[in-house]
C-alpha cells in the first residue's frame, strides 16, 4: 500500500496526477480528485497522530465531496 501512496503522492507533487486518472472518464474533476487523494494519503499515514481525525475531518470533506458529485450530476442530466 504504501508503494501506491508514495506513487500518487509523486504524481501530485510533479503535476502528473491526472494522468493515473481512469482515462475512459474523459471528465474528471481533477482539483477535487487531487483533494481526495490528498485526503486518502492523509489517512494512509504509517502513525496514528498524522492521520487526519474521522469526525472532525474526513466525514465532512466526503459529505462536501458527494454533494459536489451530487450536484454534477444532477446538472448533466438537465
Amino acid at each position: 500500500p504504501m508503494g501506491l501512496a508514495h506513487h500518487v503522492s509523486r504524481a501530485i507533487e510533479k503535476g502528473t496526477f491526472k494522468d493515473m486518472l481512469d482515462p475512459v472518464v474523459t471528465d474528471w474533476p481533477v482539483e477535487e480528485a487531487i483533494t481526495f487523494a490528498k485526503l486518502c494519503l492523509q489517512c494512509a499515514e504509517l502513525r496514528k497522530k498524522d492521520r487526519p481525525d474521522l469526525g472532525k475531518d474526513i466525514v465532512p470533506e466526503l459529505l462536501r465531496l458527494r454533494s459536489l458529485g451530487m450536484d454534477n450530476n444532477e446538472s448533466g442530466q438537465k
